[in-house]
């Protein structure tokens, strides 16, 4: 069985830097053919490039003997922005590659070099500032201290993180009231 075992999480960088984008592939044979996906779109299947020239020459896929994939982008555009991901198929005779695995490794954010303290990476988040200011939302801080709340999808953030404690707490009371000695 085919695993692609990564950590999904956004990776923000800055326009002219590079893009390295890794995870690991476990249980794959001569008859798989690894593919990079942008967007869902493929750029790379194998060895073949999908992508027009000047991308290609940016684009470095590689992988160790330990099954460690990796997709390096030299001088990142603006236009590298996105989600990339790594699927794997298996060659078939006469029909078409069925694919067997799937995931999406990360979410490249791309930024202009004078934006650097409007990006911010925190906690496997990713923040950007809203173009329109809310003066009654207090300012927690810069890149030394915890995001401003006016941060692009940080409300979203605190809710996925209250829903999953409150998932936490409502399994753990199941668990505790299942276990619980009865008393007679």
């Amino acid at each position: 069985m085919v695993m692609i075992i990564a950590d999904f999480k956004p990776q923000c960088v800055f326009s002219g830097s590079d893009i390295l984008v890794t995870c690991r592939v476990e249980g794959i044979k001569d008859k798989h053919v690894v593919s990079w996906f942008k967007d869902g779109q493929e750029i790379i299947r194998g060895e073949d490039m999908l992508v027009d020239d000047y991308t290609s020459k940016r684009m470095f896929p590689t992988v160790d003997t330990d099954g460690k994939y990796s997709l390096k982008i030299k001088n990142a555009k603006i236009t590298d922005e996105g989600t990339y991901s790594l699927r794997v198929y298996e060659k078939r005779c006469s029909r078409s590659p069925k694919q067997i695995a799937q995931a999406d490794i990360v979410f490249v954010n791309v930024r202009k070099s004078d934006e650097q303290l409007k990006c911010r990476i925190v906690d496997k988040a990713l923040y950007r500032p809203r173009s329109v200011q809310r003066p009654e939302a207090p300012d927690l801080g810069t890149r030394s201290g915890p995001p401003s709340l006016e941060a692009s999808g940080i409300y979203s953030f605190f809710r996925y993180i209250l829903m999953s404690v409150f998932s936490l707490w409502t399994w753990l009371r199941a668990l505790i009231s299942s276990k619980a000695p009865v008393s007679k």
